[in-house]
């Protein structure tokens, strides 16, 4: 679920000795091929994201004990919690049973790798957001169609290499920086577009039916909210005593220090980004909660409270 994060995901894990690749983007034939193992009452992911598990290990050949599949979870009202249940009882009806399915769980904030594993894999997931706000920066306003795109998957790719290879990531993100600043571009004001929602369904192009283009086709220029939102929320529940009521004192000081250590690295990317990004930074969560708490209270933890804070703040 993102256009770049997957990939840098990948490679983050890759640094950590897993033989990992993003799947392909879905596409109608994977959705139907999910809709086939599912009743119809999935949400939209369930099924696209196991039909193009389903298509990929088909494709690969080699019997499904070659696979495995990362398919976190997460508690609270969403289905999504589900998912990894789901997918398990469809591959053993299938007969794929060999198949491993890794869940990570927001009960510890996704903390499913090695500290310095974690903490490059959340590296990866920042740079993702990161890489596709540049895109979108430059993208309405090029003077030549395409350089933004070409731009952002020439960078996307770079980023992956050098992250497996465990190279300094700094002097690449700035340079990554001054190719989207040399971009061509109009002098010329756009409608900001905010895009909020579900964050599989915004993020996957297949599932919004390529929202972000239709924003900029239409003349508007999108601000995507980015994917890193829901684990820097899980992280503030927790470092409230709010996500996980069986914390203890100590548990409750670690958690605070993981989503101190969060929002840092969030922060600390996109200052790198300066100046093309100075004015697309994302608010704070205690903000976004603030805004979201007027509607939604606090305890019913899910996506609910982001949406509507978060669309005040846009």
């Amino acid at each position: 679920m993102h256009e770049a994060a997957p990939r840098l995901a990948a490679a983050a894990l890759r640094r950590e000795g897993i033989t990992a690749r993003a799947l392909p983007g879905e596409d109608v034939q994977a959705f139907r091929r999910g809709r086939l193992h599912t009743r119809g009452g999935e949400c939209v992911p369930g099924p696209a994201t196991l039909g193009c598990f389903l298509e990929t290990v088909q494709r690969e050949g080699g019997g499904p004990g070659r696979h495995g599949l990362l398919m976190p979870t997460a508690e609270g009202p969403c289905r999504f919690g589900q998912y990894c249940t789901l997918d398990r009882m469809v591959l053993e009806d299938l007969g794929w049973d060999p198949v491993h399915i890794l869940s990570w769980s927001s009960t510890d904030t996704y903390t499913g790798l090695s500290p310095k594993g974690w903490s490059r894999f959340w590296t990866a997931l920042v740079l993702g957001d990161l890489l596709f706000k540049m895109r979108c920066r430059v993208a309405p306003y090029e003077t030549e169609h395409g350089l933004a795109d070409d731009c952002f998957d020439t960078w996307t790719a770079r980023l992956a290499q050098a992250i497996d290879s465990g190279e300094q990531l700094e002097p690449l993100v700035a340079k990554a920086r001054g190719a989207f600043i040399d971009i061509p571009r109009r002098e010329e004001q756009r409608p900001l577009v905010g895009i909020v929602g579900e964050i599989y369904v915004r993020h996957n192009r297949f599932a919004n039916q390529d929202l972000v283009r239709a924003v900029e086709r239409a003349g508007g220029e999108a601000w995507l909210t980015p994917l890193t939102e829901w684990v820097l929320y899980i992280g503030y529940l927790d470092s409230h005593g709010l996500g996980n009521s069986n914390l203890g004192k100590k548990a409750r000081v670690a958690a605070r220090l993981r989503h101190n250590f969060l929002t840092r690295t969030e922060r600390r990317w996109m200052r790198l980004a300066s100046p093309l990004l100075d004015n697309r930074h994302e608010p704070l969560m205690a903000r976004i909660l603030e805004e979201g708490s007027r509607f939604v209270p606090l305890d019913f933890v899910g996506e609910a409270i982001l949406t509507l804070g978060r669309a005040m703040l846009f």
